[in-house]
């Protein structure tokens, strides 16, 4: 027997007591124009808008809402203790993480310093199960050397005392030269070094020259042909390239050009008119100062000019010249070279 069971409609059949069945298992839909009412619940007869959700009150009513769509809850009350990593956050409960796993078991790197060592300037330091890295200390080492010794062999950049004055090392392998005893030459443009020792006084400019002539009493101008010239060398034979070994001077210091000077018992051939003439200094192929003058009718060509062109060691200069007319003359038929070029220079 049943108790407080209702069925409703066509084939409906209730067989639990305090159960309400509507219709048979063919009714797909139940309308009703009122609310409905489930337990402590009411359920609105009416449709939100799209996006919506039903929201009790906490009294058992219902009603559309819209989502608010974010979480505005704060990572709160985190920290580390040991290897534990604590994660926690705003109305919610926190978690933990073991980070024991990243680290060797101790807390530390058991690696020890080993194989290390100084050679000469050079600082190897080594590590247990690593490689090893070396640090050159050179630039840290004392240049000072105490007092010159004759039978000492001193490297560049050396310091020493002599006659209680400083003096610094120019060369490797310096020995036997006592420190300022030199003096200087203006040959030293051909030297590897300067010197062997600097003050600090350093050592007073030369002043010097490289001279040179053209032995060829009988020189072709061609008309405005470039020849090139050595110019501390007495030439009888020229070349048409400023680049070539026959033309060209290879400087070991560095010099300051400080004047360009041409000069000779040459003319313009009397059947041509008033030719030009040019002369230029030549440094690497590169023209650095070059002078244009008319050629006289008659002898005694005289020019001087003042420069202040500095040049560095390693360099090759060389003399370009070209004269206008065909034909040049030594007018006094002497064979010391009708024409002569002078390259004026300090060092």
């Amino acid at each position: 027997n049943l108790d407080n069971a209702t069925a409703i409609g066509n084939s409906a059949v209730v067989t639990v007591s305090n159960t309400m069945q509507l219709g048979n298992t063919s009714v797909t839909n139940v309308k009703t124009s009122g609310t409905i009412t489930a337990g402590a619940i009411t359920i609105p007869n009416v449709d939100g808008t799209a996006n919506q959700v039903l929201k009790t009150d906490g009294s058992g009513t219902l009603s559309w809402t819209s989502s608010v769509g974010t979480d505005n809850q704060n990572i709160s009350g985190s920290g580390l203790s040991g290897t534990t990593l604590t994660i926690g956050i705003e109305g919610g409960s926190s978690e933990t993480v073991d980070l024991s796993g990243l680290q060797d078991g101790t807390g530390t790197d058991d690696q020890n310093i080993s194989g290390s060592g100084l050679s000469g300037t050079t600082l190897t330091i080594g590590i247990e199960g690593g490689n090893n890295e070396t640090v050159d200390l050179a630039a840290l080492s004392n240049p000072y050397k105490g007092e010159w010794g004759n039978a000492t062999t001193y490297s560049k950049g050396d310091m020493v005392l002599y006659r209680n004055k400083p003096f610094w090392s120019l060369i490797d392998s310096n020995q036997g030269t006592a420190p300022g005893s030199e003096t200087p030459a203006c040959s030293f443009w051909s030297s590897s070094s300067f010197a062997s020792w600097i003050g600090v006084e350093g050592y007073t400019a030369l002043s010097c020259s490289f001279d040179g002539r053209i032995t060829d009493n009988d020189f072709y101008g061609q008309d405005g042909t470039t020849y090139y010239f050595i110019p501390n060398q007495n030439a009888a034979s020229y070349e048409n390239s400023a680049t070539v070994s026959g033309a060209t001077l290879t400087l070991q210091q560095p010099i300051t050009v400080t004047n360009l000077s041409l000069g000779g018992d040459i003319m313009s051939d009397s059947y041509n008119s008033q030719k030009t003439y040019t002369i230029a200094l030549i440094v690497d192929g590169v023209a650095v100062a070059t002078i244009t003058d008319n050629l006289p009718y008659g002898p005694n060509l005289s020019l001087d000019s003042a420069l202040s062109i500095d040049v560095d060691a390693g360099s090759l200069i060389s003399i370009a010249l070209s004269l206008g007319g065909k034909r040049f003359l030594d007018t006094t038929a002497s064979p010391d070279g009708a024409i002569h070029f002078q390259v004026r220079y300090t060092q």
